[in-house]
This record gives C-alpha cells, sequence and structure tokens, in this order.
C-alpha cells in the first residue's frame, strides 16, 4: 500500500463510498421487495381472487342466495348447508327468472359409492341414503319454483375434489381433505373474469354437459324425502359434514 492510499483522508472517501453503496444495495432490495409484492398483488388480481378463509361457515351465503339469480351447485349432498339455507332456496327459486343447477354424484354408481362412503366413513347405503334425501329436497325446490324458474338436477360419475357454489358473478371453491376426520378446509371465493374464477366454473360447466340428461323433468316431482326419515348424525359427524362433507 503506497502512501497515498494510507492516508487517512484516503481511507474515509473509501469508508463513504462503501457505505453509500451499501444503502444503495439496500434500495436495490426494498425495489426487488417492491417488485415482488407488485407482482403478487398482480397475480391475485388476475385470479379473481376476492379472498381465502379457513372458515366455510362464514361465508355469507344467506345473502349472496337472496341477491342471486343463477346458482350452481357441486357437492356430495351438503346436508347441513342445505338445512341451513332452505328457506333462502326456496326464495331463489320462487323468484321469475332464477336457474338453480345442481351435480350430485351418482347414488346408482357402485364403484363412486363405495369410495365415497370410504372417504366419509359411511356405510355405502348411508350415503345413498343422504344423497337421495338432497335430490328430494331439489325435487321439492321444483316443485316450488316460479313458472319462469328453472331448477336443474343432473348426477355425475366423477370422483369430487372440491366442492362448488356459484352465484352470478361471484364463485366459491371449498377443497376436500386428504386426512380422515373432522378438518378445517379453504375455501377460495373469485370473481369472474379471474383465472380461479375460470377454472372452478370451467369444472362445473364440463360436467354438467358430461353428465346424462334427465329423461323427463329435470327433477322426479313424484319423489319426497320421507318425513322424520332424517339420518342421525353422531356431533363429530354433524360437525364434520358442515366442513368436509359437502
Amino acid at each position: 500500500m503506497n502512501e497515498e492510499t494510507n492516508h487517512p483522508q484516503f481511507l474515509a472517501k473509501v469508508k463513504g463510498a462503501l457505505s453509500a453503496l451499501g444503502v444503495l444495495r439496500g434500495r436495490g432490495s426494498l425495489t426487488n421487495e417492491s417488485r415482488s409484492a407488485a407482482g403478487q398483488s398482480s397475480d391475485i388480481a388476475n385470479a379473481g381472487l376476492r379472498r381465502v378463509t379457513m372458515r366455510y361457515l362464514d361465508v355469507e351465503w344467506e345473502s349472496l342466495l337472496n341477491e342471486a339469480n343463477h346458482v350452481d351447485l357441486f357437492f356430495a349432498y351438503a346436508k347441513v348447508w342445505r338445512d341451513a339455507h332452505a328457506t333462502e332456496l326456496r326464495r331463489l327459486v320462487a323468484r321469475e327468472g332464477t336457474r338453480l343447477r345442481v351435480i350430485l354424484p351418482d347414488r346408482d354408481n357402485q364403484a363412486l359409492m363405495t369410495q365415497l362412503a370410504a372417504k366419509f366413513r359411511y356405510s355405502t347405503s348411508q350415503l345413498q341414503r343422504h344423497i337421495d334425501y338432497a335430490e328430494c329436497d331439489f325435487a321439492d325446490l321444483s316443485r316450488q319454483a316460479a313458472s319462469q324458474a328453472t331448477v336443474e338436477l343432473r348426477r355425475t360419475a366423477e370422483f369430487p375434489v372440491f366442492t362448488y357454489y356459484r352465484f352470478d358473478r361471484r364463485c366459491f371453491g371449498v377443497l376436500y381433505s386428504q386426512a380422515p376426520g373432522w378438518v378445517e378446509v379453504p375455501t377460495f371465493e373469485c370473481e369472474q373474469g379471474g383465472t380461479l374464477y375460470g377454472f372452478f366454473s370451467g369444472q362445473f360447466d364440463t360436467l354438467w354437459e358430461s353428465c346424462p340428461r334427465p329423461k323427463a323433468t329435470p327433477v322426479n316431482s313424484q319423489r319426497m324425502r320421507p318425513k322424520n326419515t332424517t339420518p342421525k348424525f353422531t356431533s363429530t359427524a354433524l360437525d364434520a359434514s358442515s366442513l368436509v362433507r359437502h
């Protein structure tokens, strides 16, 4: 090191330059963080994601049903949800011009029933009975529907990996849990125009078109849920049905 570079003033200048470089690097890091946050924000906006919640029952289902004109539903049977919102479902189909489309598992497909029953820890006959009651409830809604309202139900042989609720321009995709027993599951609320909305609604539309069309009326108007024959649930099963067994 020569005499000039060993001079205190020179060393002070170098130290200042290094400090400035550190600040610049820090600013660069902040800029990268900002860019990352902006990218994440853009991804969320493109997905049309409004929110994600682990509290499926906290969604404002009542107001959504009261305000919607087009509702699509896809679940295994959703007894707790149906019972909780029976009044809103009746109001929906009582309004002229509304449309309710429902996809349920095909209870006559023995292979599918065996798989689903094992997942939900039911016997096959118990699961078929739950689905049958759901079909009866939608048949009842069909009888109550206004003259210009439609209630359509189709059966699918596909194994469900999520449940789906669509209310006009908003939809909810609720994931199933792979683990057995009671567990909270994520619920994605999406808005039309986003990629997530397109995924969930596209899956429903594909299933709808692939389901065999009913031969007569959309829902058999002669079938009704037998009175006082609602399946008995243990408290554990009741909780699980609201979160996992849709």
